[in-house]
């Protein structure tokens, strides 16, 4: 099921990334060490990261359609006709586009993962507002790893999907010359590819957007008047 495939591994991420955290607390050595509110607050910035990346995936699967309605639907799908046989004492043959059972299962699955992922994020990103009030001893630290984190995630979303999709595009329209053998290619669909690329520009540009507040709020206390003592 894609919801489990793309859950499990996020999950395994952010099960490494609040280690991470906790290893950098415990040898900080900051007085009252690790409590439970720090535990809370890694956990709820593991669900929230998670739920932005399922919406995320549920996007591409919903854009990847609607690329196939603009453009044709062979640019996300599959659509030469399959012969499919039916009846049990006479059979009849039939011709069916395999686009339509994919576009079907794209929608579905799509508005699935958004609707999932913006219960989840709604969910822990209120309790995440109320135990940002207590402030956290921890707080810092593990915004900087969920900042670090998406942007590295998203960016090799963007590159993964946009790469594959200029592959695709220069082999569909700029590379398939016609010649004897070119039969033996397998038309490609970059519709997929591009709508992974669209999703993940703007993820990547709104982490790498934070991480450059995280650096631009710490750069002024670097240089103040105490760092030539």
């Amino acid at each position: 099921m894609a919801f489990l495939g793309i859950l499990v591994p996020l999950f395994v991420v952010g099960l490494i990334v609040t280690a991470v955290v906790v290893i950098m607390r415990a040898r900080a050595g900051e007085g009252r060490g690790i409590t439970f509110s720090d535990i809370l607050q890694a956990y709820l910035s593991i669900a929230m990261f998670i739920s932005i990346f399922l919406v995320a995936v549920g996007g591409a699967l919903l854009i990847k359609p609607a690329l196939g309605g603009i453009i044709g639907t062979d640019f996300s799908y599959n659509n030469e006709p399959q012969r499919r046989y039916s009846g049990e004492s006479s059979l009849t043959e039939t011709w069916v586009d395999p686009s339509d059972d994919a576009i079907r299962n794209d929608v579905a699955a799509g508005v699935t993962l958004v609707f999932v992922g913006v219960a989840l994020f709604a969910l822990h990103g209120v309790a995440a507002a109320v135990l940002r009030r207590r402030q956290a001893q921890g707080e810092r630290l593990i915004s900087r790893a969920y900042n670090l984190l998406g942007l590295a995630m998203a960016s090799i979303g963007f590159l993964g999907g946009g790469g594959s999709a200029v592959h695709d595009v220069l082999k569909r329209y700029l590379l398939d010359t016609g010649g004897p053998h070119s039969w033996e290619w397998e038309t490609p669909h970059p519709g997929g590819s591009l709508a992974v690329a669209i999703v993940f520009l703007p993820l990547a540009v709104w982490f790498g957007w934070r991480v450059w507040q995280e650096f631009a709020l710490e750069a002024p206390a670097e240089s103040g008047p105490d760092a030539d003592t």
